[in-house]
């Protein structure tokens, strides 16, 4: 996307992000408060490259998702050690399910939250993204394949 920018002489910032949909699209989002340019989407359409401009309150409007995600992808370079990993999922599995606050006290390797952030990011468990901003009381479970 951003020899496509730089072929046009774009001055803006660059995409805010890019979403990859269940059919492996990879589409490139600029959050916008008003109307973009297309001459920005012409020019990614010319690579074979998606792009959107999306408003502010398109993305306002998705609920917690986009905040859950900011939240978690800070904890995107950290690896759950296999003793934590293990220690939680046998847990799960024996409990069905626990809160992110009962999660915590399984670490012991790795900081709490690194620790849960990174198997969430990895699907080896599960959390609802939409159903609020993750807190104490959020529900985890066993990410099912």
């Amino acid at each position: 996307m951003d020899a496509a920018l730089k072929d046009i002489g774009w001055e803006g910032p660059p995409p805010d992000f890019m979403a990859t949909y269940f059919g492996g699209r990879e589409v490139y989002l600029h959050v916008t408060e008003a109307n973009g340019d297309p001459e920005v989407t012409e020019a990614a359409a010319c690579r074979q490259l998606w792009h959107r401009f999306v408003p502010e309150a398109e993305i306002r409007a998705a609920g917690h998702r986009l905040q859950n995600a900011k939240d978690l992808l800070r904890y995107a370079n950290y690896r759950t050690p296999l003793g934590d990993r293990i220690r939680l999922l046998a847990a799960l599995e024996q409990e069905g399910s626990a809160t992110v606050a009962e999660c915590l006290s399984a670490f012991k390797e790795i900081a709490p939250m690194a620790g849960l952030s990174s198997l969430i990011l990895n699907r080896f468990i599960a959390v609802d993204l939409d159903a609020g901003l993750l807190s104490p009381h959020t529900v985890v479970r066993v990410f099912v394949r």
